[in-house]
């Protein structure tokens, strides 16, 4: 990189907002940041040390999330939010309201608050260094490409396999679509886990993902026709992917993938006005919505994150204490994360995710009762190998979403990195909050979705050679012809 590239780069490096929208954002984020501070600082029982690292750590995400809006970075976005939220307001209100007495323990609350903000500051120098790396290059791959720029686009294969995956999940689920909270649905569907995982991972996002790249290749063709039939395929997607009946993260994930699909992921203030309105309605959704035969969830603003959804740290504290008396897994859990898609049947010793080895332990303390509970990359490399482990896994989850950002942002509009780009905000989030198992998964499966897609839309028909019989390929006709 020569000098003059060197300083343009540089002069990147302290980009002011570009709107008055993050200005808001900034200010309202510092605001509510000092505000839950105060609560932690208030507490006669809190670690003041862990309040101090817990709020600089909101600072220096407040600094990365103003950057990531003003140049644009949709994964970073995603990842400053989350730890400004998850891993420094979070439990800076946990501290201050005594939400779990772990984190009054100053042996455990301060290293875990150590080692979350170390994966904050690895991502800020992930932002920091962009520019002076070279710009990714814009290969003419499968992935690359835009399917738009493809000859013959086969409308047909596609549409007909979101037909079929939407008809027969409404023969399968049946009235189950029409349930009001996941409770009655999770009842109606039964307890197979593999079959759960295919319908919910795959088969019924597929029936929105599908139509939504079909439309927009077809929008970009001009072919009007199959616009309206995508358009129709599309609705039906809609009421198969009902959010009342969905996980909250699969909804957001459909959701925002349709918003980002039409205007682009380089719209990042656009999907942090879409998150920030779900996140509200999510006491809604986690509440009435998920459970049969309770109360709406009403929470005050100044203690939104006072609840066993955000916890991050008090897992993270708990965890130490698990290594300390139980020693290291030594990356099973990783291993079981990675491979995923082996069944646990042939796999005796597959690694099983925090929370399924804590169970016991914690469960009964906490009185939570799922083991999906939260476990940022932190918490997973720590329950390996310890602090190395927390750092080292920190800077693979950084690295990871740098490049898949990079290289959709270097893609052609339409392609199927562009779709995966514009599926991943939600799901980089599931990623982060964990556990790791959880968010691989569903990342990998989700995105298979939209290389279904383009591999239907790129099987084009062709023409089948049939040979001649032997007497037309010498020349004579059949006796009766000659007649």
């Amino acid at each position: 990189m020569n000098q003059f590239s060197r300083s343009a780069a540089a002069s990147q490096l302290y980009v002011t907002p570009k709107s008055v929208f993050d200005y808001v954002v900034i200010g309202s984020a510092g605001a509510y940041l000092l505000l839950s501070f105060t609560q932690a600082w208030s507490s006669p029982r809190a670690s003041l040390i862990a309040a101090m690292i817990l709020g600089v750590n909101g600072i220096v995400s407040l600094f990365g999330l103003k950057i990531a809006l003003a140049r644009s970075y949709l994964l970073f976005v995603v990842f400053f939010v989350f730890n400004l939220l998850f891993l420094a307001v979070a439990p800076l209100q946990q501290i201050g309201n005594d939400f779990d007495p772990i984190l009054a323990d100053v042996s455990l609350v301060v290293p875990a608050s150590l080692l979350c903000a170390f994966m904050t500051i690895v991502g800020l120098c992930f932002v920091i260094y962009r520019p002076f790396r070279t710009p990714e290059p814009r290969p003419n791959r499968f992935l690359d490409r835009s399917l738009a720029a493809e000859p013959n686009p086969n409308y047909t294969l596609l549409a007909a396999a979101s037909i079929v995956v939407s008809l027969g999940l409404v023969g399968y689920l049946g009235p189950s679509l029409l349930q009001v909270n996941r409770e009655a649905f999770g009842s109606v569907v039964g307890e197979s886990k593999m079959i759960n995982i295919l319908v919910t991972a795959f088969f019924r996002p597929f029936t929105l993902v599908a139509p939504v790249i079909g439309a927009s290749v077809a929008l970009a063709r001009r072919n009007t026709g199959w616009v309206t039939c995508f358009a129709v395929l599309l609705l039906a997607g809609l009421f198969i992917n009902n959010p009342l009946i969905s996980a909250r993260f699969r909804s957001s994930t459909l959701i925002v993938f349709c918003v980002l699909a039409i205007f682009g992921p380089r719209n990042v203030r656009l999907f942090l006005v879409t998150y920030f309105a779900g996140l509200l309605a999510s006491p809604i959704f986690g509440s009435i919505f998920r459970y049969a035969n309770v109360s709406l969830d009403q929470r005050p603003f100044s203690q939104f994150f006072v609840h066993p959804d955000f916890s991050g740290l008090d897992l993270f504290c708990y965890a130490i204490m698990w290594v300390e008396m139980k020693g290291l897994e030594w990356g099973s859990n990783i291993m079981g994360a990675l491979l995923f898609f082996v069944p646990r049947d042939l796999w005796a010793g597959k690694g099983r995710t925090v929370g399924e080895i804590m169970h016991d332990y914690i469960f009964i303390l906490k009185g939570f009762g799922t083991d999906n509970v939260s476990a940022p990359p932190p918490i997973e490399g720590y329950f390996s190998f310890g602090i190395v482990g927390a750092m080292l896994m920190s800077v693979a989850i950084v690295y990871v979403l740098d490049r898949v950002e990079r290289r959709g942002f270097a893609a052609q509009r339409l392609s199927p990195l562009y779709f995966i780009l514009c599926l991943s905000p939600m799901l980089c989030m599931i990623l982060l909050r964990g556990p790791f198992q959880v968010g691989w998964s569903e990342w990998a499966i989700h995105s298979s979705t939209v290389l279904a897609s383009a591999v239907m839309l790129l099987l084009t028909k062709r023409a089948v050679y049939i040979p001649a019989p032997p007497s037309i390929r010498r020349g004579s006709m059949p006796e009766t012809s000659q007649k």
